[in-house]
């Protein structure tokens, strides 16, 4: 393997990221995302030219958890062996004399686009595409990990329409139980809001809210931390609406309705009969075209 599995310490001069750059033992070529404090930067090797997207923190950057979810997806993913989801190619830190002054988890570059910046696929294949989301979802279950923050641009699909499921910062134990009240969003499962169990029901809601987004060109509405059974009835059977004022094809808009219900116990209990079902209506629904062409 080109990139070390073990620890290891550069030396880099502290100055503002530059293409060509020497950091973390590789030479930087572009910043993904972020800054000098916490982002993303795309790097590669200085012999083999290999490429790597560098997920970095500094070690005083104001949200003081960053380097620790960074260790922890490591540490993850170095427990799944998925062609769906996103390698580690080793874990680096930088040193400032003695001090260590920035680390960073080294991943798997992917040339593609996530979800929500997708160029509107056919509905045969984004059921294509979120099935073989879903198996690589299964693996992650098989290794008794649970993603918990699935979201369209935690997907990233190459130019064969292959999927990639990255971001396991916050991935967790199944059956780990969250903290109450973690920070709402519309992919945020109600049972992570309320200190519930990390089960793979928490990544089904993922992968429904997911669709969804994909769908309507925009998420739903989030559920809230404190909000009573009938409010998210309420708010379930406006999603309802929503799909179906957007023409959402009918088997597709029932599935991930039963995906994101409120209730864990009324969703589907394993992520691989989401991704059975839509495969089964990929194939429908190629069928129903080929007839009418």
């Amino acid at each position: 393997m080109l990139f070390s599995d073990q620890w290891q310490d550069t030396v880099c001069a502290e100055e503002p990221l530059r293409p060509g750059t020497g950091r973390f033992g590789l030479r930087m070529l572009a910043r993904l995302s972020g800054d000098d404090r916490r982002g993303v930067d795309l790097g590669a090797d200085a012999v083999r030219g290999d490429l790597a997207a560098v997920k970095h923190a500094a070690a005083d950057c104001p949200d003081r958890e960053v380097a620790a979810r960074l260790e922890h997806e490591h540490r993850i993913l170095r427990a799944l062996d998925h062609p769906g989801i996103r390698r580690s190619l080793g874990w680096r830190r930088e040193r400032a004399g003695l001090r260590t002054s920035a680390t960073a988890v080294l991943l798997r570059f992917i040339d593609g686009a996530t979800l929500d910046r997708w160029e509107s696929p056919d509905l045969p294949t984004l059921c294509r595409t979120m099935s073989a989301a879903c198996r690589a979802l299964s693996h992650v279950h098989e290794r008794g990990y649970v993603h918990g923050d699935l979201r369209p641009r935690h997907v990233v699909v190459d130019g064969r329409d292959h999927p990639s499921i990255i971001s396991f910062g916050h991935a967790v134990r199944a059956g780990t139980r969250y903290e109450i009240g973690s920070v709402a969003h519309p992919y945020v499962a109600p049972e992570r809001l309320d200190g519930g169990v990390a089960t793979p029901r928490t990544d089904v809601f993922g992968v429904g809210a997911t669709l969804a987004a994909v769908l309507l060109r925009g998420p739903l509405s989030s559920y809230v931390p404190g909000e009573s059974a009938s409010a998210r009835r309420d708010r379930h059977e406006s999603w309802e609406l929503e799909l179906t004022r957007a023409g959402v094809h009918a088997p597709l808009r029932r599935l991930v309705l039963k995906a994101v219900h409120p209730d864990p116990l009324r969703r589907p209990a394993f992520v691989e009969a989401i991704g059975s079902h839509l495969e089964d209506l990929a194939d429908t629904l190629a069928r129903h075209r080929r007839l009418a062409a």
